[in-house]
């Protein structure tokens, strides 16, 4: 079927139903206003950028997610879904494609890495075109390159969505749209995942990183700005009101903002090295849902980094200690003991220091050292079919 029929047959089939599959939860979309475009060409004109200098680059970067521990190191990646202390991290095959990475992201369903000649590469689902590769199916699990980015220095994930900084500081998003959260104005029904474009977000630049939540994107310049679009912007006072603008605004409340970490509706970020949060905390937070509105301090101190998945959250201190907080059912806190369903507050992780990164996601944290060293805890897949839980760090093999 020509891609423009099959345009025409996803917005024929969002009178059915299919708009509500498209949206998310408690979301209305008024299929009048449904927009979904004609495939983009696939020879897109691009500027080439210069290639990003060795030294420019982290030799070593981690990403956990729900079902896999990834870890890029000499510019391969390797993935394994069920990660052992006894197995090295770098004895999986490597990804197939991809011999010069330089960024590494991880959303719950699917990857993306970003390449030293300025390419973006992804793997995994692709239900809401979150590849972006002009692929017609569900899911890839070798690389496939993302169609009319170039030039891209760093790559951020989320649930169905995709961002990537690129040399010149703007920025370019893909997949799923139903909010304006890629910076488009074009909505693609899922079965027209196809057809998904990587959009340009205008009146962004000089872009630092890039918070990709479930419906909101929000950027740091800089100037130490922060720029958000997508459904869930910001009033005065640091309160939240529900609106939705495919344009970025600037929000003068974050202002100063660094290192932003997103997951789902919820947001943290560091200023003046104090860790603060903001949006759907629940699980972060004991009481998170009432404060939702609320730009709240997670009570860390002198952090350098901030990670935060559904459930909990981890930052890495000035003096290489790594603390967490939130939920701690499945160990993800490092406590050794799990602390139930109840959100806990900030506790220092044992046994890991001069860590120079954390990664969180699903059930599991784990950081990297300085020394090149990799301690993770929580719950992840075994090569039993079952689960397997640490709730102290376990350092992995990395070769």
């Amino acid at each position: 079927m020509p891609r423009r029929c099959l345009a025409v047959a996803c917005l024929l089939a969002s009178a059915c139903g299919g708009a509500a599959q498209g949206a998310g939860a408690g979301t209305a979309v008024d299929p009048t206003a449904i927009v979904v475009a004609p495939a983009p060409a696939i020879a897109t004109i691009v500027r080439p950028a210069e290639p990003i200098a060795a030294d420019e680059v982290a030799p070593l970067e981690i990403g956990v997610d729900a079902q896999m521990l990834c870890v890029r190191a000499a510019g391969r990646v390797h993935c394994s879904n069920a990660p052992s202390a006894d197995v090295a991290l770098t004895s999986t095959p490597p990804l197939e494609g991809i011999e010069d990475a330089v960024s590494l992201a991880l959303g719950p369903t699917f990857g993306c890495v970003a390449t030293r000649a300025g390419k973006v590469l992804c793997f995994g689902d692709n239900t809401y075109g979150q590849l972006g590769a002009h692929l017609r199916a569900d899911r890839s699990d070798k690389p496939v390159v993302v169609a009319g980015v170039s030039g891209a220095r760093r790559v951020f994930t989320s649930d169905a969505r995709a961002c990537a900084v690129l040399a010149d500081g703007t920025v370019r998003c893909w997949g799923r749209n139903d909010s304006g959260q890629t910076g488009g104005s074009a909505y693609y029904l899922p079965a027209a995942h196809e057809l998904v474009e990587a959009d340009l977000v205008d009146g962004v630049k000089d872009v630092t990183s890039v918070a990709v939540g479930g419906s909101t994107t929000c950027a740091t310049t800089r100037r130490r700005g922060v720029m958000c679009w997508g459904r869930t912007l910001f009033g005065g006072e640091h309160m939240m009101h529900a609106a939705q603008s495919t344009r970025p605004v600037a929000v003068p409340e974050l202002a100063g903002l660094e290192g932003m970490s997103a997951s789902g509706g919820a947001f943290c970020g560091i200023a003046g090295g104090e860790v603060r949060c903001w949006g759907e905390l629940y699980s972060l937070f004991a009481g998170g849902e009432a404060r939702a509105s609320n730009i709240t301090s997670a009570g860390v101190k002198r952090a350098r980094k901030v990670r935060i998945a559904q459930t909990h959250g981890c930052a890495v201190l000035t003096d290489g200690s790594v603390t967490c907080w939130g939920m701690g059912s499945y160990g993800a806190l490092g406590r050794g003991e799990t602390t139930g369903y109840e959100a806990m507050a900030p506790e220092t992780v044992r046994d890991v220091a001069s860590a120079v990164d954390v990664a969180v996601g699903g059930a599991s944290s784990c950081a990297l050292t300085g020394a090149r060293e990799i301690y993770c805890w929580g719950s992840w897949p075994h090569t039993s079919g079952a689960m397997q839980k640490e709730t102290v760090p376990v350092k992995m093999r990395l070769d």
